[in-house]
């Protein structure tokens, strides 16, 4: 497997702490008998299932560790005279 490239990904970490929530724990998902992954939309074109993960997130607390933290990276331009 290659990486990919930057913005090739859901940062699903990125947009959980935009919405408020910490990743607390990242697993492998366990594919049940019987499950077929339908894609998107129920079309044919389903996803890969090999090497999944599951993020698991919630609010943060006194109790709460998250286990991955996002970066921000923001550009900041200043005008000199």
């Amino acid at each position: 497997d290659k990486p990919r490239e930057p913005g090739n990904t859901w940062k699903v970490v990125e947009q959980a702490a935009e919405a408020g929530l910490v990743c607390i724990a990242v697993r492998p998902f366990a594919v049940l008998d019987g499950y077929q992954p339908t894609g998107r939309r129920r079309t044919s074109a389903g996803f890969h299932t090999d090497n999944s993960l599951v993020h698991v997130f919630r609010r943060p607390g006194p109790d709460v560790q998250g286990v991955f933290a996002p970066e921000f990276v923001h550009d900041i331009s200043f005008w000199v005279s």
